[in-house]
């Protein structure tokens, strides 16, 4: 059996750079206007390279939102958090169905408050074009969904695209938490079905289980926080892993 392994770690199109400022008291308020209209210049920019557009994902957008708000209330800039978790963490532990690869943008404005930019959206999507590693994320040929966040507190901004190629959705949520040996449905739906998983650990590095069958699945590991991995055939004796959301065992 020859294994591919597809990451879900999310690019990082500029260097994680954690940009210290005071905490806002003020509630950050997301733009959906601006969120949508940044929607459809992606797509506008796929459609002029004939790239397929990118269909909205409700949860994706939801994260996405709540890393600007994140982010402004605890005064940071950065794809890793103060704690310590970046992309891929963020989205393994608040989206419990997806599997596939993601990338993320992110974006700040200070001093002047949204009401006062001419047109944010496409202010926004300037800065992302103009920058190779942002640019990649936009046109990636192989993401099918996009998230895009954009929220204000005062005169301080913070945009998040959250893009993800998703293989298959889980047909049901994952639980955050289960007993070892408690069994799971991981049955997939969507343009690809996995066959098998494991279980596996970030800061081991390495698999806590070979992979089984997805029927009947039972998940047994010693107590930890790990990340589900799924196998999707591509041909004979030939697997692509891709990730999933994260899950605790107690």
């Amino acid at each position: 059996m020859r294994l591919t392994r597809r990451s879900f770690l999310a690019a990082l199109p500029v260097a994680a750079r954690a940009q210290s400022k005071p905490p806002l008291a003020a509630a950050a308020a997301c733009l959906e206007p601006v969120e949508a209209r940044i929607l459809e210049l992606v797509n506008q920019e796929r459609s002029n390279r004939r790239l397929p557009p990118l269909r909205l994902d409700e949860k994706l957008r939801e994260i996405a939102r709540n890393y600007d708000g994140d982010m402004l209330a605890r005064g940071f800039f950065s794809h890793v958090d103060p704690s310590g978790d970046g992309p891929s963490d963020r989205i393994a532990r608040q989206h419990r169905r997806l599997i596939g690869v993601t990338g993320e943008n992110l974006w700040e404005s200070s001093g002047v408050e949204a009401s006062r930019h001419a047109d944010l959206a496409a202010e926004i999507m300037r800065g992302w074009m103009s920058s190779p590693g942002h640019r990649e994320n936009i046109l990636h040929k192989q993401y099918t969904h996009l998230g895009a966040g954009v929220c204000a507190a005062g005169s301080e901004i913070r945009a998040t695209q959250e893009f993800a190629d998703i293989q298959s959705l889980l047909t049901h949520p994952l639980p955050a938490a289960v007993k070892s040996g408690s069994p799971v449905d991981l049955s997939t739906s969507g343009r690809n079905s996995a066959e098998m998983f494991d279980i596996w650990s970030k800061r081991n590095g390495r698999a806590m289980t070979n992979a089984e069958p997805i029927p009947g699945a039972r998940l047994e590991a010693p107590p930890g926080v790990y990340v589900m991995r799924f196998y999707f055939a591509r041909g004979t004796g030939r697997f692509e892993i891709y990730e999933g959301p994260s899950i605790e065992i107690r």
